[in-house]
């Protein structure tokens, strides 16, 4: 009979240390499990990071963009001004032409 309880006490020492070895194996498993989160969140910060440099940058593009199609319509009134401009010198000096011309005539016709 106490080779029967040895047998037994023996059988559920060995099933307390599978046990035991099983937990110790849980253990490592959620430690590397929990580095793995960690490595997990860290790449996410460093993502995030760059998401924010590239969002940045295209919020400064988007500003410069609208800054330059204002320019641009700027430029455009400006340069619709100076041809009317020019064409008002033009006729301005046709004009004045016309009549140098016409007092030329008329005093060498005169003479």
């Amino acid at each position: 009979m106490q080779s029967n309880r040895l047998g037994a006490v023996r059988h559920v020492l060995r099933d307390a240390e599978e046990r035991q070895e099983d937990i110790e194996k849980i253990e490592r498993t959620v430690g590397e499990l929990a580095d793995m989160f960690n490595e997990v969140s860290q790449m996410v910060r460093q993502q995030q990071e760059l998401i924010d440099s590239v969002e940045a940058g295209v919020e400064d593009a988007h500003v410069n963009v609208e800054s330059g199609h204002k320019e641009v319509k700027q430029a455009i009134i400006y340069r619709i001004k100076a041809r009317k401009k020019i064409w008002i010198f033009i006729l301005l000096l046709i004009i004045i032409i016309v009549i140098i011309i016409i007092i030329v005539y008329f005093t060498v016709i005169k003479k």
